[in-house]
């Protein structure tokens, strides 16, 4: 907060020095005057003092304080509205000598600005929530209530998440009436993944007061459940809908899309008392509509599974919690390394197979990515039992590319050329750019074509391309070698 001139200047006043008056007037932006605004000065004597209602005000000061070094007559006005919280508007004036010890200051503008005091009130249970779903900061947003959708925003502020009372100050310009939002944001920089808490508040702007608006969520706050199948047991990764049914939102979003965890737990955050429409999906079941009031904690979702098949993952009788048991897409990838959804006691519904596409069981172990193809027929009555440790795994290779110092924008690509069976069409190739680690991992054994353009300021000239054979153990590809190899052969 800005310092009062009178905490910053000396409190000995020189009885010597004689006072003079200044006066002026001080308008809004539009043009109008501006009454009720506090006038101040970094100079003594002098006395606070407010505009009248046509804006004009008068303040006493030392003579000697308004005479610079250059013989003109100026002096440091500290202005502060109120619809201002702090950070007074600082302007040095020329001063007109009026005779008689009394100067006129020109009229003085004030910036276009209107403060809005937040304040956030969190008990222990939301904290806990959002910091459990990875959440670690508030963001507060203002928006341009008078564009009705997608307005532009016009000032935020970031907070810590933490329980108790929390208060920030936005500073709005260019706007009568906000449209005010609560979010809770990812702690880590880098992820701007965030969860919004209330949003649509619209707060009409008063130039002659302070602007405040309170948010106060507790458990009320949380709507939370659970999606079942028809035995009972947790669906995790299940995907849930909610609809509201009472509440409008500024850019006419009301539905909004979740998913649970690895113990089927979904949570949603939204104003208390929001009445909602809930419907739990996985793989092809739907279940019912449910209707849901945001601030229960104890939803039950049901869906019928009985068509689906059921496995059961095991090493030996520990049960493997991280494992993917499914058709493949597409290749894993290339910065990461697969993302195996997490399950409850090793056990996961399928998704109803395609015939003639062979089905992959994946795991890890140590760091290494191992996967195992299973025919349809694997897949019994009831929850099949799967034993990685009976089974003779296939591991997923690393491909690491060296060699690319001679083309430093690049891009590096690989497409399955067979077995063709493993992939459908569309998702047969992986890539990375030079900004990226130059590698691919989880690649399935099989040929591959590989391609290395170089990416010029207009163009991209291909500098490779050729047939390589990758899959079942970490190899490392020099791209300079086989450029050399292959222009030799020529």
């Amino acid at each position: 907060m800005t310092p009062s001139p009178h905490q910053a200047r000396e409190t000995q006043r020189d009885p010597a020095l004689r006072s003079v008056s200044i006066s002026g007037r001080i308008l809004w932006p539009n043009g109008t005057p501006a009454s009720n605004v506090k006038v101040d000065s970094d100079t003594q004597p002098v006395k606070q003092t407010a505009t009248q209602s046509d804006g004009t005000f008068s303040v006493l000061l030392a003579d000697r304080s308004i005479t610079s070094s250059d013989g003109s007559m100026t002096v440091r006005l500290y202005v502060l509205a109120p619809c201002w919280i702090d950070h007074p508007h600082i302007v040095d004036v020329a001063l007109t000598d009026s005779g008689g010890g009394a100067f006129r200051a020109p009229d003085i503008e004030l910036p276009d600005r209107i403060d809005v005091q937040v304040a956030v009130a969190l008990d222990d249970y939301i904290v806990e929530q959002l910091r459990a779903d990875g959440y670690g900061r508030l963001v507060c947003v203002a928006s341009d209530a008078a564009i009705p959708v997608l307005p532009p925003q016009l000032g935020m502020q970031s907070f810590e998440l933490r329980t108790g009372t929390t208060k920030a100050v936005l500073r709005v310009t260019h706007a009568s009436v906000v449209n005010l939002s609560l979010s809770a944001r990812a702690e880590e920089t880098t992820n701007l993944r965030q969860v919004g808490l209330a949003g649509g508040r619209t707060l009409p702007l008063a130039l002659q007061k302070t602007n405040k608006v309170n948010f106060a969520f507790g458990g009320n706050g949380v709507l939370a459940g659970v999606v079942q199948d028809h035995l009972g047991h947790a669906i995790p990764l299940a995907n849930v809908e909610l609809l509201a049914t009472n509440v409008s939102s500024p850019t006419g979003r009301k539905r909004k899309r979740l998913r649970a965890d690895h113990r089927g737990a979904f949570r949603h955050y939204a104003e208390p008392g929001t009445n909602m429409s809930a419907v739990a999906k996985h793989f092809a079941a739907t279940s019912k509509p449910a209707s849901v009031v945001v601030g229960n904690h104890d939803y039950r979702l049901r869906l019928d599974m009985s068509s689906h098949a059921r496995v059961r993952v095991v090493r030996e009788s520990e049960p493997i919690l991280a494992f993917s048991c499914e058709q493949r897409v597409r290749l894993f990838g290339t910065q990461q390394p697969p993302r195996l959804p997490v399950h409850a006691n090793g056990t996961a519904w399928l998704p109803k197979p395609i015939k003639g596409r062979p089905l992959f069981l994946t795991w890890s172990k140590g760091g290494q990515f191992f996967e195992q193809p299973l025919g349809l027929e694997t897949l019994g009555e009831g929850t099949t039992t799967l034993n990685v440790a009976s089974m003779q795994a296939t591991p997923l290779g690393i491909a690491s590319i060296k060699g690319l110092a001679d083309w430093p924008r690049h891009s590096v690509q690989i497409h399955l050329l067979e077995p063709l069976e493993i992939l459908p069409q569309g998702g047969r190739s992986a890539s990375f750019m030079e900004f990226s680690t130059p590698r691919f991992l989880g690649v399935p054994r099989g040929k591959y074509r590989l391609t290395v353009d170089h990416i010029l300021s207009t163009s991209r000239t291909t500098v490779l391309h050729t047939e390589i054979d990758l899959g079942g153990e970490d190899q490392v590809i020099d791209v300079a070698g086989l450029v050399r190899r292959a222009n030799s052969s020529k």
